[in-house]
C-alpha cells in the first residue's frame, strides 16, 4: 500500500514529467503498476487543488432588474446610480456587459443604454454618418444646422 503524501502543484507538474519519461522507457515494463498508482494519485492531487467555483448566494441587486430601465437612464444593479450609459461605469468597475448580464442574470437583449440616449445616437448617426460630426474637421450638414 502507498502512503499518501500532499504536494504542491509545481511538484505534481514535476514528478508527472518523471513518471511520463519512466513510462516512455522501454525497459521499464515492471514499475508501470507503480507509475500508475502515482498517476492516480497526482490526478486527485490536482482534482483537489483545482479552484472550485463560489456557489455562494446572489448578490441582491441595487433596484429591482425589471425597474432599472428608464426613459432618459438606466440604473446601475451594482450601485443603484443613473445613467445614460452603463459602458464606462462598467469598466471601471472591470467588468464587461457580457459579465454584468451573467452576474445579475439578465437577458443578452437587455440594453446597456437609455432608450432616448440610444435614440439619440441613432438620429445622430442617420444625420452625422457614422462619427459624429462634432468630430470630423469638414463638417457635414448636421441635424443641428436647420
Amino acid at each position: 500500500m502507498t502512503e499518501h503524501t500532499s504536494y504542491s502543484i509545481d511538484e505534481i507538474v514535476r514528478l508527472s514529467v518523471r513518471l511520463a519519461l519512466i513510462l516512455s522507457r522501454q525497459d521499464a515494463p515492471s514499475a508501470s503498476e507503480r507509475v500508475e498508482d502515482r498517476l492516480k494519485i497526482f490526478l486527485d492531487e490536482i482534482i483537489a487543488a483545482a479552484p472550485k467555483p463560489q456557489s455562494g448566494p446572489r448578490p441582491a441587486p441595487a433596484v429591482p432588474v425589471e425597474r432599472s430601465i428608464l426613459h432618459h437612464a438606466i440604473i446601475s444593479l451594482e450601485d443603484g446610480q443613473l445613467y445614460k450609459s452603463l459602458y464606462s461605469h462598467l469598466s471601471s468597475l472591470k467588468l464587461t456587459p457580457k459579465t454584468y448580464r451573467k452576474k445579475w442574470g439578465l437577458p443578452r437583449d437587455y440594453p446597456m443604454a437609455a432608450p432616448a440616449e440610444r435614440e439619440r445616437l441613432r438620429a445622430q448617426r442617420e444625420c452625422c454618418g457614422q462619427f459624429p460630426c462634432r468630430r470630423r474637421r469638414r463638417r457635414r450638414r448636421c441635424h443641428r444646422d436647420g
